[in-house]
């Protein structure tokens, strides 16, 4: 199978986690995503060659694991949607809950084949745009994650994914990735060879986690996190950016609640 533009963009997450893996230090380890990287025969080196970005990935790993466990902590019974799921291995890694995946029918078929559904997990072929994946989605303590995801909609398509999140299930929580605006046309961004090798392309930013009150009124933040500030002895060169307070805290996970 060939994955073409956005969708095969999974491929550099895998090789982070998988690269992580790998490390005597390592913050986690995804055995199950090893193991995909080996079936798929993935380029490991290729798709991981941008060390900022495997450290984005790690960074982002990292503080969205920490969400979803406390999530899974208060509501054992509760529901993880991940949207965007590309070949996202948290439900094996984390467990408990339940577990439904959401992407475009080429990367649904291949999470199918590498990662069959089974009681609690289960894959839906379906644009997060559209409709149709809201059927498989129960009612109760439910949390939606975007990872790697909004920064390739449209920011008219972003707006009106949070509204729709907010108006079916009021009171869910959401956690989501944002990049600075800055960062959309950078090295990190449009001018990565990684992203641009797949034509892929970042359309959309976060400046602020509080910009994301006014696309939902109502909305509580829970919590931001900063990608650098996970592990910033990694980022080589880039300390030197450290007191820059816009640089350090670029990329950012924001955790909120919506309206009930």
């Amino acid at each position: 199978m060939t994955l073409t533009g956005v969708s095969e963009t999974l491929c550099i997450p895998l090789a982070a986690r998988v690269l992580e893996t790998r490390r005597e230090d390592g913050v986690f380890a995804d055995p199950r995503g090893a193991e995909m990287a080996d079936t798929l025969g993935l380029d490991v080196d290729r798709y991981g060659r941008s060390w900022t970005q495997v450290e984005a990935v790690v960074g982002r790993t990292v503080l969205l694991d920490a969400v979803v466990r406390d999530f899974l902590a208060r509501h054992p019974d509760g529901q993880v949607v991940a949207l965007g799921a590309g070949l996202c291995t948290r439900a094996w890694r984390l467990g408990a809950g339940r577990w439904v995946h959401v992407d475009l029918p080429a990367v649904a078929e291949l999470r199918g084949r590498l990662l069959p559904d089974e009681p609690g997990r289960i894959t839906v072929a379906a644009s997060v745009l559209d409709a149709d994946w809201w059927d498989h989605v129960e009612h109760g303590p439910t949390l939606f994650t975007a990872e790697g995801l909004l920064m390739y909609l449209a920011p008219e398509d972003v707006e009106a994914l949070l509204r729709e999140l907010a108006r079916r299930r009021p009171g869910a929580e959401v956690v989501l990735e944002g990049i600075a605006t800055f960062l959309l046309r950078s090295r990190f961004g449009q001018r990565s060879r990684t992203i641009a090798d797949t034509g892929a392309t970042f359309r959309w930013g976060l400046d602020a986690a509080e910009d994301l009150l006014a696309i939902v009124p109502g909305a509580r933040l829970l919590s931001v996190g900063h990608h650098a500030e996970v592990l910033p002895g990694r980022w080589r060169w880039l300390r030197v950016t450290r007191p820059f307070t816009a640089v350090r805290q670029a990329m950012r996970i924001v955790h909120l609640e919506l309206p009930a």
